[in-house]
């Protein structure tokens, strides 16, 4: 056992941050090029766009009665409403749609902040539609059953993605955690910036074990008895080096290597690495 400087390079794994991103094509089509995991959501996206869709009939219907209107006359100081003329059904139901929809799919394909601001900048130009048609035209272009349809797709699509991403990342920290300490896994999910392919330099405490006698009791005990006793041997000496704030670094035959203060920062490292070896 030896403490010492040690220029310790963090593993590289195969994904990255916001891996989760796939076009809507795929989704829809389902495409074998995503991988198991997300294939099994998308039935579950493809029926959340589904109910957005109805959700913006609904408000299509809705948006012929009274009480949007009158929503409407309180944001934008309108005149009797038989003092406008009435657009199009299909440019009206085109327009609820569209910002029913689209919000929410400009944040599944480009993300919350940047799906945010174009949805705000789509929103400024249509309030100076809106503005000019209804002074200079006098047509009633409508604001309450866009502007509700929107709201509720953004809050939709998030609470989606935010349940979504939740399980995506449980489900790697399980399949991730089989492999190394279950700590190394919360810190790389959680801080993914802590990953440096060059490596950082951490003072730690290495420690080297193996069993004494190994290969002796490999030539008088069958092969089963052996792994059965590496199995209870090491599961109690990895218990104790967890206890003591250590890491498994490798197990190789019959011997581990041993770490302290790195990846898991800890003060007294060289302590814990003594008090591990002595019980």
């Amino acid at each position: 056992m030896n403490t010492r400087n040690s220029h310790f390079p963090l593993p590289r794994f195969p994904f990255k941050e916001n891996t989760h991103k796939r076009t809507l094509t795929d989704i829809f089509n389902g495409s074998t090029t995503l991988p198991a995991c997300l294939r099994e959501k998308c039935a579950g996206l493809r029926i959340f766009l589904l109910v957005s869709l109805l959700l913006g009939v609904a408000l299509c219907f809705l948006q012929y009665s009274d009480l949007f209107f009158r929503l409407d006359s309180l944001f934008l100081s309108l005149n009797p409403k038989t003092h406008y003329n009435s657009l199009p059904i299909g440019f009206m139901v085109s327009i609820v749609m569209f910002h029913t929809l689209l919000p929410g799919i400009l944040v599944l394909e480009e993300g919350l902040v940047k799906g945010i601001i174009y949805t705000a900048v789509i929103w400024f130009f249509y309030g100076v539609l809106i503005h000019s048609y209804s002074s200079s035209l006098a047509f009633y272009i409508p604001l309450s059953a866009p502007l509700i349809g929107c709201i509720l797709s953004l809050l939709r699509v998030v609470g989606w993605e935010h349940t979504f991403l939740r399980q995506e990342q449980e489900e790697v920290k399980k399949t991730f955690g089989s492999f190394v300490d279950p700590r190394i896994a919360d810190i790389l999910l959680n801080n993914p910036d802590v990953i440096n392919e060059n490596g950082v330099r951490v003072t730690v405490t290495v420690m080297f074990a193996d069993l004494r006698g190994f290969t002796n009791l490999c030539e008088i005990n069958p092969p089963e008895m052996v792994i059965e006793m590496l199995r209870d041997c090491f599961g109690k000496l990895i218990s104790i080096v967890r206890n003591n704030g250590g890491v498994v670094d490798k197990i190789m035959g019959d011997s581990m290597m041993l770490v302290w203060g790195n990846p898991v920062p800890l003060a007294n490292h060289a302590e814990k690495a003594v008090e591990s070896a002595i019980e």
